[in-house]
């Protein structure tokens, strides 16, 4: 899924000469979400961060079908374009089309905000880490000409998240002995724009990423009954699988893979990805999601219905709010950080990965030094 993001494929057209790139959605996007996403917006322009300002084009933004058939009928061009474009033939042409857009330029107000990081240095190789992530923020308010509740809360994404670290930072302060290994809670700013805070820190890590061996992410956990099964977004991918599986063992839980259509794009959502596109670091992405301990078919239908409070004001704390599955989730990662912190293992993706490849170069540096 990481060649179907906007960005990637900006940045392959521009890499490879293009100027300005329009993007073909269908009818049924969500088209309000785009319009907060970054990859719509164009050029964020952050201080000194050149490796995360504008993409270089001209133009970008995203059209839609009966546009695109427009602009193909327009040049007595056919309008099958998606299969003409999937044949090995294929050639690109010029459209024999003229097109005016009227645009108005504006500016957004400077933003000034924070990663918060926290960490245990390891008693025996304090140069070597775990890395905990969730992220602090949300996409902010809406006008109040939309509702008397303007704030996105976001008490489920991802105030859940930022619990769960700030208890797993807990327990590890309270151990009796320090872990061999660093271990460091990240609390990121800016994911909802892009990752911004992930990719801020995986460009100015504390701890090199050849020397972290895994990342840990916490992001929209349900508050519900305790759930006996868990959706890790990585499962299946990586070494870690062992490890997860083991901890998820000890509480009684079951790991399977997470089985959203590959079009949500859900691996790369998440702050782990800066670490494990930049670095190879193996992570994993884990919610408890469904057979509720007291099988109560209730707490299954809770889960079911957060769809339509994703990304809406009405993600907030509510009476009743259950924090016990969340609870859940936080001793599950706690359990899988701490055997890692103790551990000499280097976990690596599978043969078949992408990012395999990345993550033994990595690596290499660790045997250089």
């Amino acid at each position: 899924t990481r060649y179907s993001g906007f960005s990637y494929k900006k940045q392959m057209a521009f890499d490879r000469g293009a100027v300005g790139v329009l993007m073909i959605f269908n009818d049924v996007m969500n088209w309000e979400a785009i319009g907060r996403s970054r990859d719509s917006r164009g050029p964020l322009l952050l201080d000194e961060q050149p490796n995360l300002v504008s993409d270089g084009l001209k133009i970008s933004g995203i059209i839609s079908i009966p546009v695109m058939q427009y602009l193909l009928q327009a040049s007595n061009l056919e309008s099958d374009y998606e299969a003409d474009a999937l044949s090995e033939n294929f050639k690109a042409r010029e459209l024999d089309t003229k097109v005016s857009i009227r645009a108005k330029a504006y500016s957004e107000e400077v933003i000034k905000t924070s990663n918060v990081i926290g960490m245990i240095q390891g008693a025996k190789r304090p140069d070597e880490c775990i890395v905990y992530t969730a992220h602090w923020d949300h996409v902010g308010t809406r006008p109040a000409a939309l509702g008397a509740d303007s704030i996105f809360n976001g008490a489920v994404d991802n105030a859940s998240g930022t619990a769960m670290l700030l208890e797993v930072a807990r327990a590890f302060s309270q151990l009796d002995r320090r872990p061999e290994r660093s271990v460091i809670f990240l609390f990121t700013s800016a994911e909802e724009m892009g990752l911004l805070g992930a990719e801020y820190y995986t460009s100015n890590p504390v701890i090199p990423l050849h020397k972290t061996v895994c990342v840990i992410n916490a992001d929209s956990n349900y508050p519900t009954a305790r759930m006996k099964t868990v959706v890790n977004a990585l499962y299946g991918m990586s070494e870690m699988d062992e490890y997860n599986d083991e901890a998820a063992s000890a509480l009684g839980r079951t790991i399977i893979p997470d089985d959203s259509p590959p079009e949500m794009n859900i691996f790369r959502r998440g702050d782990h990805y800066p670490f494990v596109r930049k670095g190879g670091v193996p992570g994993t992405w884990m919610v408890g999601a469904s057979d509720p301990i007291n099988n109560d078919p209730k707490e299954d239908q809770l889960i079911a219905n957060y769809a339509q409070h994703y990304h809406q004001v009405t993600d907030e704390y509510y009476e009743g709010f259950n924090a016990e599955n969340i609870a859940f989730d936080a001793h599950l990662d706690f359990l899988i950080g701490l055997k890692m912190a103790n551990s000499k293992a280097w976990p690596n993706w599978n043969k078949k990965s992408v990012y395999r490849k990345i993550r033994n170069q990595s690596l290499l540096e660790n045997k250089k030094k």
